[in-house]
């Protein structure tokens, strides 16, 4: 059953989903600690998703159970209700979670119990030119085949679909007033939009609205207005590239069926149905067989995730493996790197708070973190990790290439102990984040009468969205 949803510009947006049985409608006010978090972590365009951020149901029982026990053990307190403390929340939680699935990776248990198999060694993808391939290793040691070097030779990237408007006047009013509104059609759903036009709107406001509604709507399409002098156009671009069989584009707007009461036809005024970039699907070979795909990004035997970057122009790119030493070097700094992360979140936000505050400056995350590294100091600076006064981690490369080099790999045997100890810290980062920000204890529980308090880890997502109703 295709389902129709109905976007409308207002002070607050309003999305109504119309289905047989019944209709919801939701306002919600979108606050900067939401688009904090959207622009942030969310619409980064080099933002991919790790095998990590999967779980199976273990998995999530787990975290369930650690949720319960938090709740029956956090004291009463109140939450330093500030921009920066919201903030410091989302960047504790998502750099925890970034940084857990570094650790996972490096790592992730194998079938061997020998030390020397331990994730920190897994290989690592290369490529002969990285301005137009690049390569990652997706793979591990109990799923992925033997993968023999790749040859990738490309002949065209896949492209999105690009709407270009009509340029307008910007200052002009090309609208009547009155109500507007027009479909646009993806696969096999429909979303109609309506706006409301007054006497004060110009063209430029008009297109404004409508491309902060478009890009709210999260349907998979992008809107920009594009100023040249005293014209404006709204311009449609889809997130999505290529096309499957049967089609030549990624979506479609026309006229809805209330826009027949319309004074004018919007979608026609604002030429959002002139297509000026049909998409297309990537076209290259591997190992000298012509293949396609719908995105310039793809896996390859669930061993490698292949990035097309532009065309090769008759010069093979060859993708395979670093050298054992380089594997090590990289995953190493990626360790460092992930550790610093934390470091430097917990700086950040212990430099951002006032002194003179009654609610109590939280180092938590500081001194849990810096903890860790310090235990292991001694071991760590033997492979060229230097732990600083402050807790973090500098590298020390020529050292650590010594050390890589060897073949007697028994100098990292400690890194899987340093990674489980980084782990149960960050494991509760990612599950309270709330445990780390300024907060004033008001009342401990009543000891041997602990329950289970459903709120403590929902302040988080009620922080998110305290202003939907």
């Amino acid at each position: 059953m295709t389902t129709l949803k109905k976007y409308s510009i207002m002070q607050e947006i309003k999305v109504v989903i119309l289905s047989k049985y019944k209709e919801v409608i939701f306002m919600a006010r979108i606050d900067n600690v939401y688009h904090y978090y959207v622009t942030n972590y969310l619409t980064k365009t080099d933002k991919r998703s790790s095998r990590y951020d999967t779980h199976k149901q273990s998995d999530l029982q787990d975290v369930y159970q650690s949720i319960v026990n938090i709740s029956k053990n956090s004291p009463l307190y109140k939450i330093h209700n500030t921009e920066s403390t919201k903030k410091y929340a989302i960047d504790v939680k998502e750099h925890a979670r970034q940084f857990q699935n570094t650790l996972s990776a490096l790592f992730d248990e194998t079938t061997s119990d020998s030390s020397a198999d331990i994730g920190f060694q897994k290989k690592i993808a290369s490529s002969s030119n990285e301005d137009y391939v690049t390569a990652s290793y997706i793979g591990n040691t109990e799923t992925s085949p033997s993968q023999e070097p790749l040859e990738i030779e490309v002949f065209q990237l896949a492209t999105s679909q690009k709407n270009s408007g009509n340029a307008l006047v910007a200052s002009e009013h090309s609208f009547p007033p009155g109500d507007y509104s027009f479909d646009i059609n993806i696969e096999k759903s429909t979303y109609e939009f309506q706006f409301s036009v007054t006497d004060s709107d110009r063209n430029v406001d008009i297109q404004r609205k409508l491309g902060r509604l478009i890009n709210n709507s999260n349907i998979g399409i992008r809107a920009s207005v594009e100023k040249s002098g005293d014209f404006s156009a709204l311009n449609i671009e889809s997130q999505n590239t290529g096309v499957v069989a049967g089609s030549d584009t990624i979506f479609s707007i026309a006229p809805s069926e209330a826009s027949k009461n319309s004074p004018v036809d919007a979608a026609a005024i604002l030429g959002l149905d002139h297509v000026t970039s049909y998409p297309q699907n990537a076209f290259f070979t591997l190992n000298q067989v012509e293949r396609t795909a719908l995105s310039n990004s793809f896996t390859v035997n669930r061993t490698f995730e292949i990035n097309l970057k532009q065309l090769t122009d008759g010069e093979p790119v060859r993708v395979g493996f670093h050298a054992d030493s380089e594997a090590i070097k990289k995953n190493i700094n990626d360790l460092a790197d992930g550790y610093n992360s934390m470091i430097q979140t917990a700086q950040d936000y212990k430099n951002t708070v006032s002194s003179n505050s009654r609610y109590n400056v939280s180092n938590k995350l500081l001194l849990e973190i810096s903890h860790v590294g310090k235990q292991y100091r001694t071991q760590l600076s033997e492979i060229g990790l230097k732990v600083n006064h402050d807790g973090s981690i500098t590298v020390d490369e020529d050292q650590l290439e010594v050390a890589a080099s060897q073949d007697d790999n028994s100098s990292f045997e400690f890194l899987k102990s340093f990674g489980s100890d980084l782990e149960k810290k960050v494991s509760n980062a990612v599950i309270n984040p709330m445990d780390y920000v300024n907060k004033l204890l008001v009342a401990y529980k009543n000891p041997g009468k602990n329950y289970v308090n459903p709120y403590v880890t929902s302040e988080y997502s009620g922080m998110l969205f305290n202003n939907y109703c």
